[in-house]
C-alpha cells in the first residue's frame, strides 16, 4: 500500500465534490422555472471551486474571485426577476463566466488574450464538463493508492457478505409471504417503491455530478500552462485584410446610401419600392441590423489577430479601414433603432422587442 499522491488526493475531492453538487442539482433544480433554486446552485458552485482552491492552496488567476462574485451577482437574478428572457440571458451569462473561470482557475490571466483564446477556453470548459469525468476516474484518481486495511476492510466485506444473504432474504422471504398473508401486506407495504422516481433522482443526481466534477477535472487537475506566442501561427499581410475590410466598407457604404434615401423620402418612397407599408418595412430589417451589428466586433478582432505581427504603417492602414466600418456601423445602428421606433409606434412596445433593443 502507498500513500496517496497528491494527484489522487485532489481528484477524490473534486470527485467528492461533484457527488454533493450533484445531489443539491437533483433536490434543488428539478423545480421550475428557476429562481431561488438557480441562485443558490450558483452560491454553492461557487463556493466549492474556492474550498477546492483554498484546501489544496491552488494558484489561481488574479481574475478568479471578481469571476466568481460577478457568477453570484448574475444568479442573484434568478431569484428576483420572473421574466423568462431575463433567466436565459442570465443562464447564457453564466454559461460565459465559467468558461472565463476555467481559465482562470489554470492560472491564466484573463488579460492580453486574443479572441480566439476565449472562444477555445468556452470550448475547453465545455468537453471538460461533458467527459472530464471519465478520464478523472480512470486516470488521475489511481483507485490502487486507497488503503485496503482498517475500516475500508470492514466496510468492504461487510457489502461482501450483503450480496452474499441478498438471493437468501429473498427466498425465505418468498416462503414467509406465501405462508402468511399479515406478513405479506407488511413487506408489500414496506418495499413498495417508485422505481420511476428512484431512477429519475438517481438520473439527474449523476448528471450534475458528472457535470461539476468534469468542470473541475478542466479547471484544477487538467491545468495546461499558458499558450506560447508561436511563431508559425497564421498571419496574414494587409493585402488580404485590407481587401476583405475593404469590399465589406463598400458594402455598408451602399447600405447607408439606400437607407438613407428610403428613410428620408418618407412612407410614399418606401409603398413604392417595397409594397410595404412604412412600419412593415421598418419591422422586416431591425434584427437583420441587429445580427449584422454584432458580427461586426468578431471580424475586426479576427483582422487584428491576422495582423498582429505587421508593420506599423500596416497596423495604421488596418486602424483606418477598422475606423470608417465602425463609422459605417454607427449609421446602420441608428437605422435600426429608427426601424424599432417606428415598429414600436405601429404595433406597441413588448418584452422581447424592449431585450432586443438593448
Amino acid at each position: 500500500m502507498s500513500a496517496l499522491t497528491e494527484r489522487t488526493r485532489l481528484g477524490l475531492e473534486v470527485l467528492a465534490t461533484g457527488v454533493v453538487l450533484g445531489i443539491a442539482g437533483d433536490a434543488l433544480l428539478r423545480a421550475t422555472p428557476w429562481g431561488l433554486n438557480a441562485f443558490l446552485c450558483t452560491v454553492a458552485l461557487a463556493a466549492a471551486a474556492a474550498w477546492l482552491v483554498y484546501r489544496r492552496r491552488i494558484a489561481v488567476g488574479r481574475d478568479a474571485p471578481w469571476l466568481a462574485m460577478a457568477a453570484v451577482l448574475l444568479g442573484s437574478n434568478f431569484a428576483i426577476r420572473d421574466s423568462d428572457a431575463l433567466r436565459a440571458l442570465d443562464a447564457m451569462g453564466l454559461a460565459i463566466l465559467l468558461a472565463l473561470a476555467g481559465f482562470s482557475l489554470r492560472g491564466v490571466a484573463l488579460r492580453g488574450r486574443d479572441a480566439w483564446e476565449y472562444v477555445r477556453s468556452g470550448v475547453v470548459a465545455a468537453l471538460s464538463a461533458w467527459f472530464g469525468v471519465w478520464p478523472l476516474m480512470a486516470r488521475d484518481i489511481r483507485w490502487s493508492e486507497l488503503p485496503t486495511g482498517g475500516a475500508l476492510r470492514h466496510a468492504r466485506g461487510a457489502i461482501g457478505g450483503a450480496l452474499l444473504a441478498f438471493p437468501l432474504l429473498l427466498a425465505f422471504g418468498g416462503l414467509f409471504a406465501a405462508a402468511d398473508p399479515v406478513f405479506r401486506n407488511v413487506v408489500a407495504t414496506a418495499l413498495h417503491v417508485d422505481f420511476s422516481a428512484v431512477a429519475s433522482h438517481l438520473a439527474l443526481t449523476a448528471l450534475w455530478t458528472a457535470l461539476t466534477a468534469g468542470y473541475f477535472w478542466g479547471a484544477l487537475i487538467r491545468r495546461t500552462p499558458a499558450p506560447a506566442a508561436d511563431a508559425q501561427a497564421l498571419s496574414l499581410g494587409i493585402v488580404p485584410v485590407g481587401t476583405a475590410l475593404g469590399l465589406v466598407n463598400l458594402l455598408f457604404l451602399v447600405f447607408v446610401v439606400i437607407q438613407l434615401r428610403y428613410f428620408f423620402g418618407g412612407a410614399e418612397l418606401v409603398q413604392s419600392a417595397t409594397d410595404l407599408t412604412y412600419a412593415e418595412y421598418a419591422r422586416r430589417g431591425f434584427f437583420e441590423l441587429v445580427a449584422a451589428s454584432g458580427l461586426v466586433l468578431p471580424f475586426l478582432l479576427g483582422a487584428d489577430w491576422l495582423l498582429r505581427d505587421a508593420s506599423r504603417e500596416h497596423q495604421r492602414t488596418l486602424r483606418h479601414l477598422s475606423g470608417l466600418l465602425l463609422a459605417l456601423l454607427g449609421v446602420v445602428m441608428a437605422s435600426a433603432l429608427q426601424r424599432m421606433r417606428l415598429y414600436v409606434a405601429e404595433f406597441g412596445l413588448s418584452e422581447t422587442r424592449l431585450y432586443a433593443t438593448a
